[in-house]
Formats: structure tokens, sequence, C-alpha cells
């Protein structure tokens, strides 16, 4: 059964401890899946989006001239992606 992101929210580490928080982001979030590999932001790109794993795991790659991308991190299950607006 899909969790409703209510209880998405109000389980993430992000919101622990701070419900009034969690309710802001329920009204204005939504569940998505992505793709092995699919690229949810590029690097200069405006970031629009916060991201709350539940699940997989995210490269942080910057673009590093003459040796292509370079990961700098990896985020997993309970991480935030998107959070340095």
């Amino acid at each position: 059964m899909t969790p409703t992101m209510s209880e998405v929210v109000a389980a993430h580490p992000l919101f622990a401890g701070w419900p009034a928080g969690a309710q802001l982001v329920v009204g204005c979030g939504r569940l998505v899946a992505f793709a092995p590999g699919a690229l949810l932001v590029a690097e200069g790109e405006q970031a629009r989006t916060l991201f709350l794993l539940r699940r997989g795991s995210v490269s942080v790659e910057l673009h590093s001239p003459g040796s292509g991308p370079l990961v700098v991190d990896r985020i997993g299950p309970g991480g935030v992606v998107g959070w340095s607006w």
C-alpha cells in the first residue's frame, strides 16, 4: 500500500519534532519515483524542489573540466536533496 504524503513527510527525519513544518510541506508535495540514472537537477540550475528520499540513493555530481562528472556525495534513504536553494 502506498503511503500518503502526510505519512511520508511525518516519518521523515527532517521533520522529526516539527509537526507544523511537516504540515506546510504536505500541502505542496507529491510522491514521485525516478528511474535509475535519472537526472533530478543539473549543476547550475535553480533549485525549485526539495526531495525527501525514502528509497534508493542519489549521487551529487560536479562537472570537472577535462575529466567529466565527479561524485562529491551520495545520499540515501532519510536524506534530503535540493535543500541548498
